[in-house]
């Protein structure tokens, strides 16, 4: 029961997230085989018993290889929510329609998430904008070194540069988007956004190439 709801979850997620979202499948990979059966046990004795899953327990059952505070505290978070509304919902544990219905059940959150500090495409686009509103030519200037600029719309306003950029950086390779937004991070050091999806992509990239 546990491994259908987990990947059910996993991707309603990643589904609102949307393209460059907070990996949650990725750090699902993550997790140490051995201990597996053990937390699908416990979370299921605890959802069936409608106990709470608070932050601080959601920490201690998932443990995975992850040195990364910020991944591991994006995944804790989404876990959170997303066990939340299967303990007000725990029919759908078992029903065949789970993967159909979390979507839209996880929407009504989506605000509080992006609150908490969860990584979404709508994140990361009013974060660039946030930080390019009065240059779009640095913007560019920043992403080129990495990114093939005239892929873009680069005399469209800002926000649709942004939304080019996103949508075309989403399906380049996990070494370049590092990279891209590797650099990002460092031009905008205030960023915590920019600076939370870099280091996830470079912990994705180390396990890509460990695979």
């Amino acid at each position: 029961m546990a491994r259908n709801y987990l990947q059910a979850l996993a991707k309603a997620l990643s589904k609102l997230a949307g393209p460059l979202g907070s990996p949650l499948e990725f750090f699902l990979s993550l997790y140490q085989d051995k201990q597996t059966q053990k937390r699908k046990a416990e979370l299921d004795e605890m959802i069936v018993e409608g106990q709470n899953l608070s932050r601080e327990t959601l920490a201690e059952i998932f443990e995975a290889r992850s040195e990364i505070k910020e991944l591991r505290e994006q995944f804790i978070l989404e876990m959170e929510i997303g066990f939340s509304i299967l303990a007000k919902n725990t029919a759908l544990i078992s029903s065949s329609d789970l993967e159909e219905s979390l979507p839209g059940l996880m929407e009504a959150y989506k605000e509080k998430l992006e609150a908490s500090g969860l990584i979404t495409y709508e994140v990361l686009a009013d974060e660039l904008y946030k930080y390019y509103e009065k240059d779009a030519l640095l913007f560019l200037a920043h992403i080129s070194p990495y990114f093939p600029v005239g892929e873009v719309h680069s005399c469209a306003a800002l926000p649709v540069i942004i939304s080019d950029f996103l949508t075309r950086c989403s399906g380049k390779e996990l070494k370049q988007q590092a990279k891209i937004f590797n650099a990002l991070s460092k031009k905008n050091p205030g960023s915590e956004p920019l600076k939370v999806k870099s280091l996830m992509l470079q912990e994705q990239v180390i396990n890509q190439i460990g695979e």
